[in-house]
């Protein structure tokens, strides 16, 4: 038939007061583009597992008021309720024929745009995230070139540095309101290259002269 006409005896049919298809015949589409339709679901656990029919017996109540030619079977191995299945005929097919071929064009064209989106989501991402790092590699060079000197006293450790009994060192830690103080009295942003200076620079100045002497 006529995907027009189909649409016309869905609306007619399965749709609610309020102009909208019904909830439970929200898989219909998907069964009129696959040709098939399993809507059997186990829900629960162990001993309390119990087969629930989902929209399966909605997909044979749609299609019987629809006008549509379809069959039920069963292509689980051994049998079990989640192979119930609802599929069209080759009769069914054809009746549908118009209408899955326009919805699956429909489908294909949001998943192609969502795609395209995507794409277009990342790259400006990776555009931001360039720029970002590039004005952090400017922000560290330029430290370097001017030697940028930092005061420092033991309060600004949020983890203080130590050295274990095999002698490896932890470097402490830093928290992010001395990074943003230090930033601003050196007139420079608080990015990742500011840390990275700023991490070299009390590693390399006062970290092992606070072990040496509180963990000699």
């Amino acid at each position: 038939m006529k995907a027009t006409t189909l649409q016309k005896r869905i609306e007619k049919k399965l749709y609610t007061k309020q102009g909208k298809l019904a909830a439970r015949f929200a898989n219909l589409d998907n069964l009129l583009i696959n040709g098939i339709w399993h809507g059997k679901t186990y829900s629960g656990r162990g001993r309390f597992t119990t087969l629930t029919n989902g929209d399966h017996l909605s997909m044979i109540e749609a299609l019987r008021n629809l006008g549509i030619d379809f069959k039920v079977g069963n292509d689980a191995p051994r049998g079990g309720g989640i192979g119930d299945y609802v599929a069209l005929t080759e009769k069914g097919k054809r009746q549908v024929k118009e209408y899955a071929d326009i919805k699956r064009a429909e489908r294909m064209a949001e998943l192609a745009a969502e795609a395209a989106k995507r794409e277009e989501e990342r790259k400006a991402a990776a555009e931001r995230e360039a720029q970002y790092q590039a004005e952090c590699d400017a922000t560290y060079n330029l430290c370097k070139e001017r030697g940028v000197s930092i005061e420092w006293n033991d309060s600004k450790w949020y983890d203080k540095p130590f050295k274990s009994p095999n002698g490896a060192i932890y470097h402490g830690s830093i928290t992010k309101k001395v990074y943003h103080e230090l930033a601003a009295t050196a007139g420079v942003k608080n990015n990742k290259g500011w840390r990275k200076y700023v991490d070299e620079y009390v590693m390399q100045n006062f970290e092992l002269e606070f072990i040496e002497r509180y963990y000699r």
